[in-house]
Order: C-alpha cells, then sequence, then structure tokens
C-alpha cells in the first residue's frame, strides 16, 4: 500500500471509529477514485455506510468488496450478511453468512448471525443447533446464550431454555436482555417486580428513533380521551410519567399551565425535547421522581409506562404522594384478564414479555387502587395496540385522590 492510499485510508478508519460515519464514507469515495476497486476501502466503505443507515448503499460495496478480493474475506461476507438482513433480504444473508462460515470454519460471529438470521425465517432447529456450537466454543459470549434461550423456547424445550437464561444472567447481571421477566413467562421463575432500568435503556435506545412513526400505538390517545371523560382543563401542573418522545405531551400542552416529563431513557427524551412542548424533562426512575416530588402535580398520566412494572403497589403509593388533594391519574396497562383477573404477570404475548412487558387483571387494578387511597373513575377495555395481525387487548384507568383519605 503506497504511502498516499495509506494516509487516507486511515482517516477513514479515524473517522468511523470516532463514530463520523459519514465522514468515512467521504474519506472511503474520494480514495476509491484513485484506487478503484480496492476491497478494503470497499469493505470499509460499506460498514460506514451501514452503521449510518444506508442499507442499500452498504450491501453494494460489500458486495464490491466480496467480488474485488484476491481471496475471499470472511469479514466482508459476514458483514455484507449483516447489511442485506437488514435491507430485508435473509435468504441471501444467510447465504453471505454461509460463505463466511466455509471460508473460516468455526467463525462464532458468522454462526451467530446466521443463527439470529434463521430465526427469522422460523427456523428454530438450525439455529439451536448453531448457538449451541457458539456457546461450547465461547461459553462467555451472554448473547449468544440469550439468543439460544430464544430458540429453544420456541422449540418449545423450556428447561433447556431456561438453562441458557440462567446463564445469561450469571455473565450479565445488568439482564439487559430481560430474561427475568420471559424465564416468569415461561413459568421457570418467580415474576420480578419490574424491568431493569439498565434493560428499558437499552430497550429504547433501540426504539427511539422511529417511535413515532410505529403504526397501530393507541395508548396516548387513549390516556387523552380517558382523562377528558372526567377531568376538566386547564390543568396547574401536569406530570407526564414515563413521556418517552412526548406523544401523550402533545395531546395535553394546551391545556395545563406547567407540563413536566420524565422517563428513564435518554434517548426516548431527545424526541420529546426536539418536540419542544414540556416546560421541564427530567431523565430519572419512574419511582425515584416520583417520591422525591410529595403533592407537586393536579395530572398525572402515564401512557404505556406501567406495561415496565409487575405489582403497582409501589407506583400507586407515589403516585398518591404526588398528587394534589383531588389529582387525577390516567394510565394504560396490558390486559391480563384471559389469565387471571386477580391478578399480573409476565405479558402472554412473547414478544411484549422478551420487551420487558407485563400485564394486569382488571381486578387487580381495581383492589389495589382502593388500597391505596383512589376513587376509581374508570377501568375500561381498550386495544392498547394492533399489528397487521392481532389486536392487543389492554385498560386505560382513571384514578382520583380522595380528598381526606389517610395515604398509603
Amino acid at each position: 500500500m503506497d504511502s498516499i492510499k495509506r494516509c487516507r485510508t486511515a482517516e477513514a478508519l479515524s473517522a468511523y471509529a470516532a463514530g463520523r460515519y459519514s465522514a468515512a464514507e467521504t474519506f472511503c469515495v474520494r480514495t476509491l477514485m484513485d484506487y478503484p476497486n480496492d476491497p478494503d476501502l470497499l469493505h470499509l466503505l460499506g460498514v460506514a455506510r451501514l452503521a449510518h443507515g444506508s442499507i442499500t448503499a452498504a450491501i453494494d460495496a460489500l458486495e464490491a468488496a466480496c467480488v474485488h478480493a484476491p481471496v475471499p474475506s470472511p469479514e466482508a461476507y459476514n458483514n455484507l450478511g449483516i447489511s442485506l438482513r437488514k435491507g430485508q433480504r435473509p435468504e441471501d444473508a444467510i447465504a453471505a453468512f454461509r460463505k463466511a462460515i466455509e471460508t473460516r470454519p468455526g467463525y462464532a460471529e458468522a454462526m451467530y448471525n446466521l443463527a439470529v438470521t434463521s430465526m427469522d425465517l422460523a427456523d428454530f432447529s438450525t439455529a439451536a443447533d448453531l448457538l449451541a456450537e457458539v456457546t461450547a466454543a465461547s461459553p462467555e459470549d451472554a448473547r449468544a446464550h440469550f439468543a439460544l434461550a430464544d430458540a429453544l423456547i420456541a422449540l418449545n424445550d423450556l428447561d433447556a431454555a431456561a438453562l441458557s437464561l440462567r446463564r445469561y444472567l450469571r455473565l450479565a447481571p445488568g439482564d439487559e436482555q430481560g430474561a427475568e421477566l420471559i424465564l416468569a413467562s415461561i413459568g421457570k421463575a418467580p415474576v420480578p417486580a419490574r424491568a431493569s432500568p439498565a434493560f428499558l435503556r437499552d430497550l429504547y435506545r433501540r426504539k427511539a428513533k422511529n417511535w413515532d412513526l410505529v403504526p397501530g400505538y393507541f395508548a396516548h390517545h387513549h390516556v387523552l380521551d380517558a382523562v377528558l371523560r372526567h377531568a376538566s382543563p386547564p390543568f396547574l401542573s401536569l406530570l407526564d410519567a414515563g413521556c418517552g418522545t412526548g406523544l401523550s405531551g402533545a395531546g395535553f400542552r394546551a391545556m395545563t399551565q406547567h407540563m413536566a416529563g420524565v422517563d428513564v431513557s435518554p434517548d426516548m427524551l431527545e424526541g420529546a425535547r426536539a418536540k419542544g412542548i414540556y416546560d421541564v424533562l427530567n431523565e430519572d426512575d419512574l419511582l425515584s421522581f416520583l417520591i422525591r416530588h410529595p403533592d407537586r402535580f393536579d395530572l398525572i398520566v402515564s401512557a404505556a409506562a406501567l406495561i415496565h412494572f409487575g405489582d403497582l403497589n409501589a407506583v400507586l403509593e407515589a403516585v398518591w404522594l404526588a398528587l394534589r388533594p383531588e389529582g387525577t391519574f390516567a394510565f394504560t396497562t396490558y390486559s391480563y384478564d384471559g389469565s387471571d383477573p386477580t391478578a399480573f404477570g409476565a405479558s402472554s404475548y412473547r414478544e411484549l414479555a422478551k420487551s420487558g412487558c407485563f400485564a394486569h387483571g382488571s381486578a387487580y387494578l381495581a383492589d389495589l387502587s382502593k388500597t391505596c387511597g383512589f376513587e376509581i373513575c374508570e377501568v375500561s377495555e381498550i386495544i392498547h395496540e394492533q399489528s397487521s395481525t392481532q389486536k392487543i387487548p389492554g385498560f386505560v384507568a382513571v384514578l382520583r385522590k380522595k380528598n381526606g383519605v389517610e395515604g398509603p
């Protein structure tokens, strides 16, 4: 490699390592004008494009890198497979991952990627076999243990799945994948109190960018409509508890003099901040924030936030403290009535349980609300959200802090 090419490649690598993916792409494109079809530059160009979301362009560059390499590059084929999977071309991705493994037998990263892509196509047996190899060769790979459990659950091998989830938890005690709740959902562990803050931060880091574009999500509309059935604006002080990107806040802004938001996810808060509708935004754990702000709010709303808590006793107690006398609390949950109206548990929908979601029974909500000193204005069945294939049932509840009643 001559000195000019070496210098430009180093600049591109430095930009990529610093997260300046557009700059890395620019360096690569300029250098390729003088060194066309250079496989290393094409490979770097592909991964830079992949990193900033230009999937089709990444595929083009990585395909060219594979074609022009003097010998097959397992890393290039693996990254091509990743790009193809993100581009919704799973069969082509599988072919690329297989080529990477053929070029480097035992290539764990490509085997993992082949496994998860196989699961995209519901080939759980192939995925489980591959992931068993990966975890045997790399027993400290927490991600692979978790993916193996996912495949084993789909194959209904729940004992083996539970073993893999417990291995994952030993390696990743922060539980950023929500393994404790999944163990509960398959009947292999008690229901945890809540999804961990670390898990929620990671979950919504991945979801924040497209959150406002998710079709079939109705929770914020249900909360707004329910509040207007039982309370009269304007409100002096409102808290959007678990405000996310501000979908609920947008509906309430004109009705309140002061509106605060709190969320555990900094990425979701960026979306809320960009809307410019809140007087103050707080990155904090919901329970901690409520406890530190007693007798502060006339109205607290919470769309699709309590779904990440199991037993709601501590939440309702904290809300009671944070509300002013006669204050109103409106929130949504997923329904557990199909299992037990008097209880709560992990969501029976597998993808929701994997997303750290609980469900609550209608009788459980009513009884606990009364115990915590609230008057029940409404607990109504709703369609919390829906996709092209299913409707997810839930509840919208409106509670009022009773005047003259001692707190829980």
